[in-house]
């Protein structure tokens, strides 16, 4: 089985997992999220590494008029948000809940399974602040620590019964070509970050 059918796999497993325990705020946990991906990739033999930092994506307005950059933190000092990198690839759900967070009106999004090899382009930005030993403390909180573990090992019950390869319910960013071909297919966030790297401008959203 090669790397993305297991990465995409991976991070349905988590999306679904989140959606299920943590159902009114799943969108707000990235650090579980990441915690979980990096531990199923490595029960897969893909080493991975836990990244912290700042994020922003792209998001555009329902009609697709409107457009700005969104995400979490912003500051050198600490990190507000958290993904992963393995098998060459910065692998993030972030993007994808950008648009279900309250006040956020916005385009449907993709996850990021971008290449690091491939720089970053304008409509999704990271900024690494710290990366994470495979063994370090999720939390110092142990209420917070045993709620992590016990997440896991939701996600390890979930991926142990999963039937095939689950197909995550959207396309993934998996680099610029992957956003040509949802484009051609008229995705709208897709097109309006083709017109957004090309230099067009847009009237900003007001957050």
């Amino acid at each position: 089985m090669n790397d993305d059918v297991i990465i995409e796999a991976t991070i349905t497993v988590v999306d679904r997992t989140l959606r299920r325990e943590f159902c009114e705020d799943f969108y707000k946990r990235c650090a579980y999220a990441a915690m979980a991906t990096c531990n199923l990739l490595a029960d897969k033999g893909i080493q991975s590494e836990m990244l912290g930092g700042n994020f922003a994506a792209f998001v555009v307005s329902p009609d697709g008029r409107r457009a700005g950059m969104s995400g979490y933190g912003f500051s050198r000092e600490q990190s507000a948000h958290f993904w992963v990198e393995a098998a060459g690839r910065y692998i993030d759900i972030g993007p994808h809940y950008l648009p279900l967070r309250p006040g956020q009106v916005s385009q449907a999004m993709p996850p990021a399974v971008w290449p690091v090899i491939q720089p970053l382009p304008r409509y999704l930005r990271y900024q690494v602040l710290e990366r994470f030993l495979p063994d370090a403390r999720f939390n110092p909180d142990p209420e917070i620590e045993t709620r992590a573990a016990t997440f896991l090992a939701k996600c390890r019950e979930r991926q142990a019964k999963q039937f095939g390869n689950p197909k995550f319910p959207r396309w993934l960013l998996t680099g610029p070509q992957a956003l040509l071909a949802a484009a051609s297919k008229r995705d709208d966030w897709a097109m309006s970050a083709v017109r957004f790297e090309g230099g067009e401008g847009f009237t900003e959203l007001p957050f």
